[in-house]
Parts: structure tokens; sequence; C-alpha cells
């Protein structure tokens, strides 16, 4: 496992070389699914996460392999056994509540 090149508002190593990230967007997000994310992280800048299901679009095309849209099925789903989830941000909040441009980074995947 590479060495970890920071530490995160819990102390935990992050930041290690070779492991892959993960960002949900969201263009427009609802207040109860803003809330939703929020308190996964409470008041943490961010959280451990023991999983995560994260689809692969890219994952399951074989070299050589002959892509005939819309015939094929690209991607899998990929479940991590660890994450670092950090708390969510968003541009601004637009009419009726709702979140703008929502982003949540989640980190050290393994």
């Amino acid at each position: 496992m590479p060495p970890a090149t920071g530490f995160n508002g819990q102390g935990e190593p992050v930041g290690a070389i070779g492991y892959p990230s993960y960002e949900l967007y969201f263009d427009k997000l609802s207040l109860a699914g803003w809330t939703f994310y929020a308190d996964i992280v409470d008041t943490n800048l961010s959280v451990s996460l023991t999983s995560l299901h994260v689809w692969q679009p890219h994952s399951s095309i074989n070299a050589g392999q002959w892509i005939t849209y819309p015939d094929v099925d690209i991607g899998q789903w990929t479940t991590y056994t660890h994450a670092i989830m950090h708390r969510p941000t968003y541009e601004r909040q637009g009419a009726n509540g709702y979140m703008v441009g929502v982003k949540i980074l989640f980190t050290e995947l393994y």
C-alpha cells in the first residue's frame, strides 16, 4: 500500500498514490437529497465508509471486442470495502430549496 500524503479531519491517512476516487455531481439536488448526504458526514469534514457501490462505466470492455451501440452493455458495478466520504459542497441554493452544482467526493477507494 502506498504511503499517505496527508490526513483527513479525523486523523486518518488520505491521499495515497494509486487509490481511485469517485465524485458524484448533481446539477440540481432537492433539499431532502442534500440533507440525506449531509447527515452521513454530520459535522465532520469527512467520514470513513466500510462499503461503497460504484458504477464503473468503462470497466467491461475487452481488448479487441467489437462494440455496436446500443446492443452492448458497457460498464459494471464495483464494491469497495473502504472509502472516505468528504463533506458535500454546492455552488448555490436555487429556487424551491434546490441545491445547485452539488459535488460529493469519495477518496481512498479500495
